[in-house]
């Protein structure tokens, strides 16, 4: 069961850009991130209820969820969506699948750790295999505006 989950939200996850750039047309960003966690938050909600006794949150927990809501999905969500609005979608999802890199980075560097060998090539599959399913067009990287390219690494490092 937990490979169907794993291959059902890294489908919706890769179908995420075609319908928020779809449904841009019609909502603004703001307006689709609203829509977008209205509608998780019912659904978990729903879930939590059914699921379990008792209040369905902590009171405490509030400041600490929020904050975790707003720095880890809204902003990224935000920065990511506005992005589409100054390049194309297959240039935002090459550059968002070095979110993996900057942590490698990061965790060489805080923690001290060497990166295996392994871990190397498996960065280069990992952008070569976006790269070959969103098709790259080399003529598309001087096609997005800088404030595309800013949103998009904002995406990266937030």
């Amino acid at each position: 069961m937990d490979v169907f989950f794993d291959v059902y939200s890294g489908h919706n996850m890769g179908l995420e850009y075609v319908v928020a750039k779809n449904a841009m047309g019609s909502l603004d960003t703001l307006s689709l991130l609203f829509y977008k966690y209205l509608i998780a938050a019912v659904f978990v909600a729903f879930i939590r209820l059914k699921n379990e006794k008792g209040p369905l949150f902590r009171k405490r927990d509030v400041v600490l969820f929020f904050i975790s809501a707003v720095a880890g999905y809204i902003f990224t969500d935000l920065c990511e969506y506005s992005a589409m609005l100054y390049m194309p979608i297959s240039l935002v999802s090459i550059i968002v699948t070095f979110i993996p890199i900057l942590s490698i980075v990061i965790e060489a560097v805080i923690y001290k750790r060497k990166t295996s060998f392994k871990v190397i090539i498996g960065v280069f599959i990992c952008i070569f295999g976006v790269s070959l399913i969103v098709g790259v067009d080399w003529s598309i990287l001087l096609e997005g505006r800088l404030i595309g390219y800013l949103l998009t690494f904002a995406v990266i490092f937030s």
